[in-house]
């Protein structure tokens, strides 16, 4: 007959992308979800990629899924020198660069994101980039505007570059910061 697991069972997993034979170990939250739930799902770093598991009261396996994590860009759009071309007009703590991938369908923010910016802009992006997929272009600019919030959409091969600043732009400002979106996304 079998037993079911407790507080500190482990459980062997197998990563089917990597191969990897790993464990966890049972804890009362494990215990508690599968009470109310049936099952409980843990998810073990395998450096690349997250294998997550689901597992009943027997510790047995229902399922493994792998996913991907995504990549950090490290200064891949020339923050630096998006900086020194605004920072005497507009504060940089003014502006938010946000770079949706499409491999990896993943929102990424540098600066001061605020929820409510972000819900906009993840509404927008599902629109635009149906939008844009549909097009023969390689590169589009695409500007938008919600009360003082100006944002400037940067559609390119690999994703969307998204600048929102938090105030009106005059238009010198505004300029440099298209040109600047524009040539980021030409070497995405």
């Amino acid at each position: 007959m079998q037993k079911k697991i407790s507080v500190g069972s482990k459980i062997l997993v197998h990563c089917p992308k990597c191969q990897k034979i790993d464990y966890f170990i049972v804890t009362e939250d494990h215990l508690k979800t599968i009470n109310q739930s049936g099952i409980a799902q843990v998810a073990l770093d395998h450096g690349d990629h997250v294998c997550l598991v689901t597992f009943d009261q027997w510790g047995s396996i229902r399922g493994t899924y792998v996913y991907n994590k995504a990549r950090k860009q490290k200064n891949n759009f020339g923050l630096t020198e998006l900086k020194k071309t605004v920072y005497e007009e507009t504060p940089f703590e003014e502006l938010i660069l946000y770079f949706f991938e499409y491999s990896t369908n993943t929102l990424e923010a540098y600066g001061q994101s605020e929820p409510e910016i972000e819900r906009d802009i993840i509404k927008l992006i599902q629109i635009s980039s149906k939008i844009e997929k549909s097009l023969k272009v390689k590169y589009s600019i695409q500007k938008m505007k919600k009360g003082d919030t100006e944002l400037i959409f940067g559609f390119g091969k690999t994703g969307i570059l998204i600048l929102v600043s938090k105030k009106p732009l005059d238009a010198d400002i505004d300029l440099k910061l298209t040109d600047w979106v524009l040539n980021a996304i030409q070497k995405l």
